[in-house]
């Protein structure tokens, strides 16, 4: 059975292209253009994944957020809110308890995959390859290691116990698990977090999920190649 998701925004222009973003994946969609209708429907619907813009007549976004995730009925679902790049929206969004956030006007290939990422859909688009190594975070504030548990060709999984937050802006630093390896930096933007209540995969350590802002072109190659051949090595016989 098809996963339910809701789209809920003031505008129908929006609510159309992101229907069309979701055309392609294997789930069912609803639509609500403020945040009285959106409860409603999630009351009624149960659906499995909420995109909701923070800007909504009446209930905004974070109200209604806040509202699903109270309720204890209710508050397995998960809601990606999305608000432009202001502190403040990007403060009321993480306040709400929100589980990822998306920064105005969307880009296309993060709302997919976040979608995807959530949903738990397999994404052969976006490969995740497991990979341990050292990567430094910078933020605003403060500077810090973790370890990489995944990576693809967009983003990936940070392990870490540092405090970010989501819609955090943070400059990544790292080399691959390979030799001949070079350092790569890149700025990249914190999407959703493992940990405290906000914990979803118990596969996965405390830490966060990012998605890259600037990656250069030789990183992005250097990580395609890095993915092509870890692929292979798993398809190899395990008496290799």
């Amino acid at each position: 059975m098809n996963k339910k998701v809701l789209l809920v925004d003031n505008s129908n222009v929006c609510l159309e292209i992101e229907q069309e973003l979701l055309r392609k994946l294997p789930v069912k969609v609803f639509t609500a253009e403020n945040g009285r209708q959106a409860l409603d429907l999630v009351r009624k619907l149960r659906p499995d994944l909420v995109y909701m813009g923070l800007d909504l007549a009446g209930m905004d976004g974070a109200a209604c957020c806040s509202a699903i995730k109270e309720d204890p009925s209710l508050s397995g679902t998960q809601v990606v809110m999305m608000a432009p790049m202001v502190e403040q929206d990007i403060a009321a969004c993480r306040a709400a308890g929100c589980d990822a956030f998306l920064a105005k006007p969307i880009d296309r290939r993060q709302f997919i995959a976040v979608g995807r990422s959530l949903l738990e859909l397999d994404n052969r688009r976006e490969e995740r390859i497991p990979c341990r190594a050292t990567v430094i975070c910078r933020s605003e504030s403060s500077v810090f290691y973790g370890t990489i548990e995944d990576i693809g060709k967009k983003g990936m999984f940070v392990g870490s116990q540092s405090e970010v937050k989501i819609g955090e802006r943070l400059t990544l630093k790292f080399m691959l698990p390979v030799s001949g390896a070079e350092n790569f930096e890149t700025g990249a933007q914190v999407i959703w977090i493992n940990g405290g209540r906000m914990r979803r995969k118990g596969e996965l350590p405390a830490g966060f999920g990012v998605v890259f802002d600037d990656l250069g072109r030789e990183a992005a190659d250097q990580i395609a190649e890095f993915i092509a051949r870890s692929i292979l090595w798993q398809q190899l016989p395990s008496e290799w």
